[in-house]
């Protein structure tokens, strides 16, 4: 188990993220998001060392969420 490493989930689909939540949260620490906004703030405290992100994801354009600076 390595609860060390935090990985953010952003999806707008409550479905998938409790999915990907359960699963990987069995070996990780997960956290979610459900738009852009908050998938942004949640990388910011602290960096997560993975981000799934939803491609249709409501809030901000995800190539903008993808591409913010740490």
């Amino acid at each position: 188990m390595n609860r060390n490493h935090r990985i953010l989930i952003i999806d707008d689909d409550p479905g998938l993220r409790a999915v990907l939540g359960a699963t990987l949260g069995k070996e990780y620490t997960v956290e979610q998001a459900a738009d852009g906004f908050d998938g942004t703030e949640a990388t910011r405290r602290p960096p997560p060392a993975q981000v799934l992100l939803g491609i249709t994801t409501p809030g901000v354009a995800d190539c903008q969420t993808a591409c913010v600076p740490s």
